[in-house]
């Protein structure tokens, strides 16, 4: 009976271990895959200022390479018009051979700005 009781309270011990691993580690990883996300649209958005930075050289070095940007939504094309699912560029008008500061957006993230040269 001794054992059985030992068994017992072994097992209640272990089922309060888990759930308090379970308590402290959702909350935890919730703010972690926030900051991940936060994180994953700053270096879109890093990486959407190189790209309109080198198709600006191209564009000034050859006028029959790169793409014409005007808008903020025309960084777009320079990668294929693609972005991930779910991410928004702002529209602003865009001045050639003027810098100008754009946001990209995503579920749950009220927006990352990043800069891009307008030429045509």
């Amino acid at each position: 009976m001794k054992n059985n009781q030992n068994s017992s309270l072994m097992w209640a011990i272990f089922i309060a271990i888990v759930v308090g691993i379970i308590v402290i580690a959702i909350p935890q990883y919730a703010t972690l895959a926030r900051e991940i996300h936060v994180a994953e649209a700053r270096d879109l958005a890093a990486g959407l200022t190189a790209v309109t930075a080198v198709n600006y050289i191209q564009k000034k070095l050859n006028s029959s390479h790169g793409i014409a940007i005007k808008s903020c939504k025309d960084v777009t094309n320079i990668m294929g018009n693609y972005l991930p699912p779910g991410y928004h560029i702002s529209d602003e008008e865009v001045q050639s051979e003027m810098i100008t500061t754009c946001t990209l957006s995503a579920p749950g993230i009220s927006g990352v700005q990043f800069s891009i040269i307008g030429i045509v």
